[in-house]
């Protein structure tokens, strides 16, 4: 089931997001529906095929005479009754990409991405149907391929169609079965036809063809297992789950002793001259994790190739692995001349295809058995990257995202039992890692890598930014090398503990903190101490985003949206042309509030309503005060409107829907009754609905129960009164204005 995304706009200039499931769909539908498929891989598809499962043909190529870019976008109208649908992709680079059992009816979008299928079984589906792949290892390509059943006679249909099964190229094909699998398959080529009699597809599924009389018959690895499959033959090939020690293959083990994730891992026969294939293929080796690859035996000499998270490549030559079964990797290499020049800004631009990780660590109890990262731009999940796995309680689970330019996603998980969590518009361009179903508790201790013989050294952030990112290179090297950090990032108040070489002393250092800021520091000596302070001293100065926020208690406390304040290296009040400083109190992600305070102030606090014999209720009317898109309107904004439900998307207790005008900057202010008394706070508006359909005065607010639940746990008395008599707004704003306040996000 595909899971549409609702677009919730946040109100203080950055974008929410909630999530909304569709319905199960029908086993048939009856009207046309468009797809989509998008090319997420680096290759031109040239050829793509969507038919019924239940068919044995692929049928036409859908894109006819044009090819799919990489990073393009093709739509076509699906005509047909049937849900379930098999997709096949070929690329210029002979590629072949299945995407099996697909239901169009709940996902109308197809998502290719290059990700290797070789490993995938081949289904024999009930109704008739079996799988089977050919690989063309001779020289020319094969012009016919016809396949019937043993015993049926006649020349058979020619399954390739209009297509041309050229030299390394692989297809899958399927055909209809009764009882046996028995075919007769004939390939037509330059030296005339080649016929190989009474073949059971159903046993032997993958075979190659290389010109000559013999078929080689391989495993779910490419492996050859046995030939001699010849004209007439009825030899019946078994495909073993692993091959026998003495067999066609070795087998070797990669294990990452580092907390870096290794994206790519290649092997090739010593003097090769080119790497092959991914063996992860479209997943990562995980810091700490370990994976087992069968390669061909045809000598014992390897070299082997792995590539971090970061862009580092390691290259192990000489690596004999009929005698060496395990290969361990500690720590992305630190290489002279890697990374960004230290002389020249960032470069500019961005690969039209490019890789990101992201961690999923798992802090609850329950486990994860779906997770969903999409694009911001886009308005549907898509699949779950976990597909049929999930990740236990305490676990952690890096994942690949390929994208183009643009960083902001969307990340949704599902717990096992249904509850949802949320990271939206997060920036993914570096390795992050998101924690969900735990108190949201930094890490004090922050874990780094470094040679196993190094000396123990720590970077502490005693400053007032997070910091994202940091460069520490020997002062003499050209470049900045790779993040020091990684995955992680370290918090205010944490340490960063890694290994330095005992034979450098001078480093040159850059620290990136949120929001963007830089610092370099140039020929620092890190040999006389065993730590150094990189804390950001003062907070920055430029505005980020603006909001709304109100005092709530007669001491200076104002409260507002958690991403009002979220990454902000300081916050202040707007008036009168002058900021003035508020301080952090708390901040809680999961209600969406922040609690600051104005040092030394004493204020008018706003009433909330009290919980009396007067509950709130759809249909009333409500008043909202806030600094909206204040950078162009440059003051306050009133609006009315009506409470529409007292629920949020989904049910959401914690939220209420009202009617009237809500703007970007409006994020954190007070929703007041028609009496002037607070009964919310302003959190999101829902900006468009699938397929840009705009959506009219959809806005939602807190609840009074989420803010006092959130105010209780700060011990923060508030002014309760019952409703009393009704005033036109110009009142209520003239009553309510300077309580209501114009937050600024510094960064």
């Amino acid at each position: 089931m595909v899971v549409m995304k609702r677009i919730l706009t946040g109100l203080s200039g950055a974008v929410a997001f909630f999530a909304l499931a569709t319905t199960g769909a029908l086993a048939q539908r009856t009207e046309a529906a468009n797809i989509t498929v998008n090319n997420r891989g680096s290759d031109t598809i040239i050829n793509l095929f969507v038919t019924p499962t239940t068919d044995p043909s692929w049928g036409d190529d859908r894109l006819g005479s044009e090819t799919l870019d990489a990073g393009g976008r093709f739509q076509f109208q699906l005509r047909t009754g049937a849900c379930r649908h098999d997709v096949r992709a070929t690329r210029d680079g002979m590629a072949e990409e299945l995407r099996l059992n697909v239901d169009l009816c709940a996902n109308r979008t197809i998502t290719l991405s290059e990700a290797s299928n070789l490993d995938a079984s081949l289904p024999r589906r009930e109704g008739g149907l079996v799988f089977f792949r050919v690989r063309n290892d001779a020289d020319g390509g094969v012009a016919t391929l016809t396949v019937t059943r043993t015993g049926q006679g006649g020349a058979g249909v020619d399954i390739l169609g209009a297509s041309t099964l050229e030299s390394e190229q692989v297809f899958t094909g399927r055909v209809r079965r009764d009882q046996a699998c028995n075919f007769d398959v004939v390939f037509g080529h330059e030296g005339g036809p080649t016929r190989f009699n009474n073949l059971n597809l159903c046993t032997i599924g993958r075979f190659a063809f290389d010109g000559t009389n013999q078929l080689k018959a391989f495993d779910n690895e490419a492996r050859i297992l046995a030939t001699g499959v010849g004209p007439g033959s009825q030899t019946q090939v078994a495909r073993p789950a692993t091959p026998p020690a003495d067999g066609p293959s070795i087998e070797f083990t990669v294990i990452n002793r580092s907390r870096t994730a290794i994206n790519v891992i290649n092997a090739r026969v010593a003097g090769a001259r080119t790497w092959g294939e991914d063996l992860l293929g479209a997943d990562t080796l995980a810091g700490g994790a370990e994976r087992t690859f069968q390669v061909a035996r045809g000598t014992c000499a390897h070299e082997v190739r792995i590539t971090w998270a970061g862009g580092a490549e390691e290259v192990r030559t000489a690596q004999n692995l009929c005698t060496t079964s395990q290969i361990e990797y500690a720590s992305p290499p630190q290489q002279a001349g890697q990374g960004e020049r230290k002389a020249t800004p960032r470069a500019g631009g961005t690969p039209v295809v490019v890789r990101s990780e992201v961690t999923i660590v798992n802090q609850s109890s329950l486990a994860i058995a779906n997770v969903y990262i999409s694009s911001s731009r886009i308005d549907d999940w898509g699949d779950s990257r976990l597909q049929n796995d999930t990740i236990p309680p305490g676990g952690r689970r890096a994942i690949t995202i390929e994208r183009d330019e643009q960083c902001d996603f969307d990340i949704m998980v599902s717990f096992v039992g249904g509850r949802e969590e949320r990271r939206m518009r997060q920036n993914i361009c570096r390795p992050r890692e998101f924690a969900f179903g735990g108190r949201n508790s930094q890490q004090r201790i922050v874990e780094g890598d470094g040679p196993a013989d190094g000396r123990a050294f720590a970077f502490l952030n005693d400053g007032r930014s997070e910091v994202m990112e940091l460069y520490a290179t020997p002062t003499t090297d050209t470049h900045w090398g790779v993040d020091r950090l990684g995955a992680d990032t370290l918090p205010m108040r944490a340490r960063f503990e890694l290994r330095l070489p005992r034979n450098v002393c001078q480093y040159d250092l850059r620290i990136v903190y949120r929001g963007g800021q830089r610092d370099e520091r140039r020929n620092v000596d890190l040999c006389n101490r065993d730590s150094y302070s990189i804390g950001r001293q003062t907070p920055g100065t430029s505005l980020v985003s603006t909001g709304t926020g109100f005092y709530i208690s007669e001491r200076g406390h104002v409260l507002t949206n958690n991403h009002v304040i979220d990454g902000c290296s300081s916050v202040a009040i707007f008036r009168d042309g002058r900021r003035t400083p508020l301080q952090l109190v708390a901040a809680d992600e999961a209600s969406d509030l922040a609690l600051l305070v104005e040092a030394g102030a004493t204020t008018p606090a706003l009433s909330l309503r009290s919980d009396g014999p007067s509950p709130m209720r759809a249909g009333e009317r409500v008043v909202l005060i806030g600094f909206p898109v204040r950078q162009q309107l440059g003051g306050y904004n009133v609006t009315e409107g009506l409470i529409s439900t007292l629920r949020g998307p989904r049910g959401d207790a914690s939220l209420f829907q009202y009617t009237a005008p809500t703007q970007p900057g409006n994020s954190g202010g007070p929703v007041f009754d028609e009496t002037g008394l607070v009964v919310g706070v302003v959190v999101a508006q829902l900006d468009k609905i699938g397929e840009d359909r705009r959506a009219q005065n959809i806005n939602f607010g807190i609840n009074l129960q989420t803010v006092r639940t959130f105010l209780a746990r700060q011990n923060i008395q508030t002014t309760d009164e019952a409703p009393g008599a009704t005033l036109r707004p110009a009142d209520l704003l003239e009553r309510n204005l300077k309580s209501v306040l114009a937050i600024d996000c510094l960064g």
